[in-house]
Order: C-alpha cells, then sequence, then structure tokens
C-alpha cells in the first residue's frame, strides 16, 4: 500500500511437508505432505532460526547428510522445502528480515505494501500454497523484519529481495508486488532481470509525481513528529483505502492497527523511498519477462500505468479486478486470485 491520495505469530495450518509431487487428478500437492488426508516426512522451518529442524532422509544420498541450509534443498532438486512453520529471521542487506514459506510447486515471492506485513497476503496464501511454494516477507522495517534507522531507496528494497533468493537458493522466481511491493517488484525485474521467471504488478507505479513525493514527506515528517497512530488516522482517510473500509470494514480497521506498530523509522524511510525514487518509465521495454499488470477498476489513480505498462513492457497483459480499488487483493481477494492463478497457468500451458 503505497497510495499517500495486526501481527499473526507467523503459524498457519499446512502440516508437515514434503517435496513437491502430482496428485492424481494432475494439481501438486505436497509430495508426501499432510494435505487433503496425504501424510508424509518433510522439513520444518521454525522461528527465530534459518534452521532444518527435520530431513525427509529419502532424498539424501546413503550415508550422507545435508546441510541445514535452505539452499541445500533448491540446489539439489530444484525447489524449496515444502510446508511453512514459524517466520524464519535471517540477516541480509544490513537488516534482520523474517519470512515465510508455504506450499511446493515453482517459487512464487509475494511482496507486501506500504505500512502493511506479510499478512496482508493471508487470502492468497491459502490458495496460491496449492499449486505453488509461496514465499512472502516483511520489508525492512515493517513487520517483525529490522528497521535500520538509515535512509533507504528503492534499490535498497530490490537489493534485499535479491539477497534472499540468493540465502534461500533460488535461481529464478515469479515476483508478485502490490503497490510500494509492485515498485519494488518492477524494479527488481530491471536491475536482476534473469532471476525473475515472471513478473506481476500490482496497483503499481512506475514514477512518483512531484505532488504524490511531497505527500509521502509530510507522511514520513509526521510520523516522526506525531507518531504511528496519528499517521495513522491520516493515511487510513486517504481515498485509496476508503473502497477496504466500505467492502470490508473489519479487514479494514485490522490493518490500521498493524498499520500503527509499524516503526517509525522503517516508515519514515519507505516513505522517503517512494518519494525521491527515480522514474523507470523510460526502461520498461527492458522487462523481459512475461509481465500481468493489474488494478483495482476502481483505483483511478493506477489505472493510467495499466496502459503504459501494456505499451511498453515486451510481453505484458493486463487485468482489471471488479469491484476493487487499491488494495485489490484484499477488497475482493476470489477475483485477484483468479487473474493471478489464470496468467500463471497460461503461462505453463505455453
Amino acid at each position: 500500500m503505497d497510495e499517500a491520495d495486526g501481527k499473526g505469530n507467523g503459524r498457519r495450518p499446512g502440516g508437515r511437508c514434503g517435496f513437491p509431487g502430482r496428485s492424481s487428478h494432475g494439481r501438486r500437492n505436497g509430495g508426501g505432505g499432510e494435505r487433503d488426508g496425504r501424510k508424509g516426512r518433510g522439513i520444518r522451518l521454525t522461528g527465530g532460526k534459518s534452521r532444518i529442524l527435520s530431513r525427509p532422509r529419502e532424498a539424501l544420498s546413503a550415508g550422507g547428510s545435508a546441510p541445514e541450509i535452505p539452499g541445500f534443498w533448491s540446489f539439489a532438486f530444484g525447489i524449496l522445502p515444502a510446508g511453512r512453520e514459524r517466520m524464519p529471521k535471517t540477516f541480509l542487506n544490513g537488516a534482520d528480515l523474517y519470512y515465510h514459506i508455504e506450499g511446493s510447486g515453482a517459487p512464487l515471492i509475494l511482496v507486501h505494501g506500504l505500512g502493511m506485513d506479510h499478512t496482508m497476503w493471508d487470502s492468497q496464501i491459502s490458495i496460491f500454497s496449492r499449486d505453488y511454494q509461496v514465499i512472502t516477507y516483511d520489508l525492512r522495517g515493517h513487520g517483525r523484519s529490522e528497521a535500520p534507522d538509515r535512509p533507504s531507496t528503492l534499490d535498497t528494497f530490490a537489493d534485499d529481495l535479491d539477497q534472499l533468493l540468493h540465502f534461500l537458493g533460488l535461481r529464478r522466481a515469479t515476483v508478485l508486488g502490490l503497490s510500494l511491493g509492485g515498485r519494488i517488484a518492477l524494479r527488481f525485474a530491471l536491475k536482476f532481470s534473469r532471476q525473475v521467471e515472471a513478473l506481476i504488478l500490482a496497483d503499481a507505479q512506475s514514477d512518483t509525481p512531484a505532488a504524490s513525493g511531497e505527500r509521502f514527506r509530510d507522511l514520513a515528517r509526521m510520523a516522526r513528529r506525531e507518531g504511528m497512530e496519528k499517521t495513522a488516522e491520516v493515511f487510513f482517510s486517504l481515498p485509496s483505502l476508503q473502497g477496504l473500509a466500505k467492502r470490508n470494514p473489519s479487514r479494514w480497521e485490522k490493518e490500521k492497527k498493524r498499520f500503527s506498530r509499524t516503526s517509525v523509522a522503517g516508515w519514515a524511510n519507505a516513505c522517503l523511498a517512494i518519494a525521491e525514487m527515480k522514474p523507470m518509465n523510460d526502461h520498461l521495454s527492458s522487462v523481459s519477462a512475461p509481465t500481468l499488470a493489474m488494478a483495482g477498476e476502481e483505483d483511478e489513480a493506477y489505472l493510467p500505468y495499466l496502459e503504459l505498462y501494456l505499451q511498453k513492457i515486451p510481453r505484458c497483459q493486463k487485468e482489471l479486478v471488479p469491484r476493487a480499488g487499491h488494495m485489490s487483493n484484499l477488497e475482493n481477494p476470489e477475483a485477484f486470485n483468479r487473474a493471478v492463478l489464470s496468467f500463471l497457468e497460461g503461462r505453463e500451458k505455453n
């Protein structure tokens, strides 16, 4: 969420985990993980540490042992271990970052918006993880990730994502970002093009108009002067968030409370990163990955960017999410999920 106009406990159902496989009806499954009654052994990640607590011995060569790092599994088997427990923590690019992993299949990374955290993707994780290895994380200064009290740029956030992929041993992944997360995903795709299997930009801008940039600077100053609760009152009264307030008031209130717990330094640094970002419009033709540009049909400030992406990104298609504004994944999760899955499944068939 970056339009200027509750932390969970990190534990989700999904049982134990296994390596990816196919069920009899052709859908990916946990390859032995506990899903739909199928049992098996697997790897478990635990909170606060990046450590494997158990591993499927079938996957190891006779007499061998596996190093206890996620990268081993993606290197050896082309994919991360399935399943998701507490959010592990790792020190990357000068900050402690938290991340979640759930499901098995091709890796799909979800990048959240400004003032949010990984839980904004709850309605997507439960669906996407049936077919994909879903990786979510908290941006620096958000959620459970550290908030270094030093300036950040859009490149800082893109570099964080790059280092997370390297830490997990992933060579390529599909990247989906919404709002600020979409800006980060786009910058990542331009800077680290070989690592992007496909790109999904949701309600995302490729530049920051001057007036919008000044509003973000004002929001950064407000947080430092008056704190996050006052900033939450102002930010959540913006027109871009009224669609969520109307369609899902309980979720709007939940996100507002979570927002108020964001660190001042993390919020201010992210606002300034948006305000001072270099326009990416002239570089859109360099995006080499297949791209889906999507937005809520009522997100008027962002609709022109869909046309811009469609014109300039070589392999781009667009999708409008009906009955949704800026927070399209929260306002109409069913339509949002259908659009994403249709795009991904269409790519698999080609």
